[in-house]
């Protein structure tokens, strides 16, 4: 059940966005070409898969600096990025980067916010969060659509619900502050199912007169079942619920939506699957 997003239109004219959410599993050994359990060579099969699926916009999480250089360097004709090291705010730790096709898009501010009480202060992190995480944000003019766009992309905590809840909180508070009312896309893991309070919570169930998310996957397909899982564990198993998600603001309404669950050259990019959404506008208006 989806749109053709070529069907879907301003002014005449169709701008879909494709937007991807891939945890691509942390390895900080730039000579293996990483491993995991299903053997070596997952670098490929990442830049593989994104090369498949062709992303607009792409959201990584427990990517680190050798990863990501390594992406960019493989992917540096259709992709620019940004994103720093959670651990020292510089190239230390994992990262939340966000590529994006530089020839569509310009990149006009960007910036990085720790999952904490501080979350200005680098390395710090909510009570009982035994990892350091943050939330990684840019500000993107579309060259085509001739308007800008807040994407966010996110870590969340997988032992802690209180900082699960925190980290909604916190980003309940930042996104409207940092995105000054332009059109907003919020990838991430998670690490929590859609009943959570903490994702409902981001969703804005509590606050109905405050920013709006849309869960895209939950729109092109509004029943659930048990094969939705998004975490795999190098097993290709849908079993579950999604953990991983694309959401945005009610500027968008999203027109397809995927859970890749393809391997690749015989082996899995990751222990997650790269979770897709095509949106589009839902508006005429030039806004901010």
């Amino acid at each position: 059940m989806s749109t053709d997003p070529q069907e879907a239109t301003i002014s005449g004219r169709a701008y879909p966005l494709k937007v991807m959410s891939f945890n691509i599993l942390d390895y900080d050994n730039n000579a293996s070409g990483w491993t995991g359990r299903s053997g070596p060579g997952r670098c490929g099969r990442v830049i593989k898969t994104i090369q498949a699926l062709r992303p607009d916009i792409i959201g990584l999480q427990e990517d680190r600096d050798n990863q990501d250089r390594d992406l960019y360097d493989a992917l540096k004709d259709s992709y620019d990025y940004y994103g720093i090291g959670a651990a020292d705010g510089n190239t230390a730790g994992r990262f939340n980067s966000i590529f994006y096709r530089h020839a569509r898009f310009t990149r006009t501010d960007q910036g990085t916010f720790w999952l904490s009480d501080a979350p200005d202060v680098v390395g710090s992190r909510f009570p009982g969060n035994p990892a350091v995480r943050t939330a990684t944000w840019v500000t993107l003019h579309d060259n085509e659509a001739a308007r800008r766009y807040f994407v966010l992309n996110t870590h969340w905590d997988n032992g802690s619900q209180s900082a699960r809840d925190g980290a909604a909180k916190l980003l309940r508070e930042r996104v409207p502050a940092l995105s000054g009312g332009l059109p907003v896309i919020v990838t991430g893991d998670l690490n929590a199912e859609e009943n959570n309070p903490a994702f409902l919570s981001l969703l804005g169930k509590e606050d109905p007169s405050g920013l709006q998310l849309r869960d895209s996957y939950r729109e092109i397909f509004p029943e659930q079942h048990g094969e939705e899982g998004t975490v795999h564990m190098f097993e290709g198993s849908a079993d579950g619920a999604r953990i991983d998600y694309v959401l945005h603001s009610d500027f968008f309404t999203a027109v397809d939506a995927m859970v890749d669950r393809q391997m690749v050259d015989g082996g899995w990019a990751s222990d997650h699957f790269a979770v897709m959404a095509t949106l589009q506008a839902t508006t005429t208006s030039d806004g901010p």
